[in-house]
């Protein structure tokens, strides 16, 4: 009789994803997702069987990705080697500007995560394939100078899940800087001075966190953001010809409101996973939560003002 044969650790894993219909390579899903619990089981059981890939990661999972800035490295060459193969080659099949603009910005996710210094300067999305594949270039060119220089992130390429520890949610405040978002804890009240050296820089990429934040700091408590004013700066409804007091009685305008909404709902939702990356608490209380017409934060955000004696404030500007 044949020996039974005992499965791999990774087998047993694959087998559980795939019964919940999911891709055992991943990504996995978000937290408004009905089988998230199930899957974070799945993870813990099995000790994570695959390193994390950066947060918010688009598509699917490198196939050799190791958890390093090295993996990072590989797969962005790979990425680059396939765009040169369809250029040779063009039997190979039509490159895509949507996908090329998704390795962008998973490769930004990437610096990010190890805390690259000296990124390229985010562009604008991608509207060509020759200006896609040029930042392509720029991006593996930056990462491959890091590699060999010897390069090595403050985490030696084994970065935590988060690089703040923070007991509550409350504890955190956050300083828009010209260029860096600081975090301070515990949070500063608004007008205290503060030091940058006592603030840890947070990697956050991308016009959404920009925008999002600014609503933040902006409001009164420092946590409150107005959903029609971030729905108009993230996702802009065209109206066409139509005054604002048309909009609200035409059918169409209403559907595009609804979808913006819910485009709005899983930006906020990606956000908050992302930030969660960085942060390191065992708060449960979501980063961003929706409450009636605004989103409200569970930290609080303010703009980090320097004066003429050279004193930085966190404050409302």
């Amino acid at each position: 009789m044949p020996e039974k044969h005992d499965l791999t650790a990774w087998e047993r894993f694959a087998a559980k994803m795939t019964a919940l219909g999911l891709d055992p390579l991943g990504p996995y899903v978000g937290e408004d997702d009905t089988r998230f619990d199930a899957v974070q089981a799945i993870l813990a059981e099995s000790g994570s069987p695959q390193p994390p890939l950066p947060p918010h990661w688009e598509g699917r999972r490198p196939v050799d990705y190791d958890g390093s800035l090295e993996g990072i490295d590989r797969w962005l060459d790979f990425e680059w080697r396939q765009i040169i193969a369809h250029d040779i080659f063009p039997g190979a099949g039509q490159t895509s500007l949507a996908h090329l603009n998704e390795v962008i910005r998973n490769a930004y996710r990437g610096l990010a995560y190890f805390q690259v210094l000296d990124p390229p300067k985010r562009a604008a999305r991608a509207s060509e394939i020759a200006v896609a594949k040029e930042q392509i270039t720029v991006l593996r060119k930056c990462v491959q100078s890091k590699m060999k220089s010897g390069w090595r992130s403050p985490t030696t390429d084994q970065p935590k899940e988060g690089i703040i520890e923070i007991a509550r949610w409350s504890d955190l405040g956050i300083g828009i800087g010209a260029e860096e978002y600081y975090t301070f804890t515990p949070c500063p009240e608004n007008g205290e001075k503060v030091k940058l050296k006592d603030g840890i820089a947070l990697p956050l990429v991308g016009d959404r966190w920009r925008n999002v934040l600014e609503y933040l700091a902006l409001s009164h408590d420092g946590k409150t953001a107005a959903k029609a004013d971030l729905v108009q700066k993230l996702h802009p409804i065209n109206r066409g010809e139509i005054s604002e007091e048309q909009a609200v009685f035409d059918e169409g305008m209403q559907e595009k409101a609804k979808k913006a909404l819910t485009t709005l709902r899983n930006t906020m939702s990606d956000l908050g996973r992302e930030l969660r990356g960085f942060v390191e608490t065992e708060d449960t209380t979501p980063p961003f939560r929706s409450n009636g017409d605004n989103y409200l934060a569970a930290f609080t955000t303010r703009h980090v003002i320097r004066d003429s004696d050279g004193n930085f404030f966190f404050r409302r500007a």
